[in-house]
């Protein structure tokens, strides 16, 4: 006769931001406990260190729930198994992000997006699924500027935003792509880096944050208790809002949202597959 076990832990994927792992899992634990309380399961955080390792965590089944970044929704959708079904409001009732094209305040010489096409100029993106990152600015730079990354630049890839920004304020990068909320994320998070560093010379219009995600295939009442504990919990007023800048989840109808997007990767000729992450 099989015996029935405790049943398995749901495992909250995602990547560490403002801090380290151990800091970052002590300004979720509000989150993870609500979550137990409405799934009735154990709830562990499971860290990931990228875009990719997030797609393959809830491809594999290690991943159940947690958060993924815009420019890799449709990545985690065809590859991952992923639904998205939420995204964050700020206290404030901000919504979403702009792409910010910046480069240091003292570079006189780089006035605009036209200025990254010089010679003498060197442009970082992030990582090569990354929306504000990469494929919002390959096509809108395209669009608004007729400055082509990949022909009228060279562009290297930093390996995520933090990386742009503190490469281009040490020097390493002269311009490049950054989210907004990346650059107050990390300004608020370390004393070496501030917004007078930077100067922007172009904002997109803004574009919808990562979402909450939840595997295709968990159990509906799971599914139900994990829709409680975020669109059902006002978390204003709360230290998790304050630390998280999320003090409401609502619901999300990702096709409509996320329109813009999914055009800009398919300007960009975006293949879905997990070497294009």
């Amino acid at each position: 006769r099989k015996r029935l076990g405790r049943p398995r832990p749901a495992h909250l994927c995602g990547q560490a931001w403002r801090s380290g792992q151990s800091q970052y899992q002590d300004t979720i634990q509000p989150l993870l406990d609500r979550l137990e309380e409405t799934t009735g399961r154990t709830v562990e955080w499971q860290p990931v260190d990228s875009n990719a390792a997030t797609v393959e965590a809830f491809r594999a089944g290690r991943g159940h729930l947690g958060d993924i970044s815009t420019g890799t929704s449709a990545f985690g959708v065809n590859l991952g198994g992923i639904v998205p079904f939420s995204v964050p409001i700020s206290p404030s009732g901000q919504f979403g992000y702009r792409l910010l094209a910046i480069t240091r305040d003292d570079e006189h010489d780089i006035q605009s997006v036209n200025d990254f096409a010089r010679d003498d100029v060197t442009v970082t993106h992030s990582e090569p699924a990354s929306n504000s990152g990469n494929q919002a600015p390959s096509a809108l730079f395209d669009q608004f500027f007729d400055v082509t990354a990949g022909e009228d630049y060279e562009r290297e890839f930093s390996g995520g935003h933090d990386q742009t920004a503190r490469g281009i304020a040490a020097g390493d990068y002269d311009a490049g792509p950054i989210c907004s909320t990346c650059v107050d994320d990390l300004v608020g998070s370390t004393e070496d880096i501030n917004y007078d560093d930077f100067k922007v010379v172009w904002a997109s219009n803004p574009f919808p944050p990562g979402p909450l995600v939840h595997r295709y295939n968990l159990h509906p009442d799971i599914v139900e208790g994990i829709k409680e504990a975020t669109i059902g919990t006002d978390w204003t007023g709360t230290d998790y809002a304050e630390a998280t800048g999320e003090a409401e989840y609502i619901p999300l109808d990702y096709k409509r949202v996320f329109n813009d997007i999914l055009i800009i990767q398919r300007y960009n000729g975006v293949e879905y597959e997990s070497g294009n992450l």
